[in-house]
């Protein structure tokens, strides 16, 4: 028998551990990114520098990945974004503490959209 005798791992003892593996990286990148997307709200200029590197990286993922990260590496590294995490703008914030902004209804709705299509997609994924 080719395979008896051996000290290799069985299949499925193999593919759980990939899964395994892959599971810690993909919880620890998505860690990452809510980490990231906090510090950019709060607009945390570590925070600038870690989107714009994950920007560069979401350009490999062609072509809504190039475009979306391609208009946020736009966003972060022009002139208004370098502006906006800038030391001068912080103190604009703390003089101005009963200014807020208020995302648009428009904002909102595609948010719902979105979800709803990804929510179905999921749903239909785990049905077939």
């Amino acid at each position: 028998m080719a395979g008896a005798g051996g000290n290799n791992p069985a299949p499925n003892q193999l593919a759980t551990l990939f899964m395994v593996i892959f599971t810690i990286v993909f919880f620890g990148l998505g860690a990452f990114q809510f980490a990231v997307g906090l510090g950019l709200r709060k607009l945390l200029p570590w925070a600038r520098i870690a989107g714009i590197v994950m920007g560069c990286l979401s350009l490999l993922g062609f072509p809504a990945g190039t475009l979306i990260g391609g208009y946020f590496l736009y966003l972060l590294l022009s002139a208004k974004g370098q502006y906006v995490f800038s030391p001068e703008y912080s103190r604009v914030i703390a003089a101005t503490p009963h200014i807020k902004y208020q995302t648009s209804i428009i904002v909102w709705i595609f948010l719902g959209l979105l979800i709803l299509v990804v929510s179905v997609g999921v749903i239909a994924l785990m049905t077939f």
